[in-house]
């Protein structure tokens, strides 16, 4: 592994762990608020679950992720971000 695929790997984890912090904190605000729903309720805790199995599986495929190209790292951060919108999407 090269300096500047560690570089890009760093930095795209840190930017994930962000997104996957502001996720986790919007949820469990939610999570507080809709305490009186059960469904609501329910669903929030699916997600949470869903977004820290999310969560292990994301740096996996980060740490094994292999390119020396920039764009790489960014279109993985775009998809990246995209799985994660999925998984708190509360239209589902």
């Amino acid at each position: 592994m090269t300096q500047q695929e560690i570089f890009y790997k760093l930095l795209i984890a840190n930017v994930v762990g962000w997104y996957l912090d502001d996720a986790r904190i919007q949820l469990h605000r939610e999570l507080y608020s809709m305490g009186d729903d059960p469904i609501l309720l329910k669903r929030r805790f699916r997600m949470l679950s869903q977004l820290a199995n999310y969560e292990s599986q994301i740096y996996k495929k980060i740490y094994n992720f292999s390119s020396n190209n920039p764009s790489d790292y960014t279109d993985t951060l775009i998809q990246i971000k995209d799985e994660l919108l999925h998984i708190i999407n509360k239209n589902g």
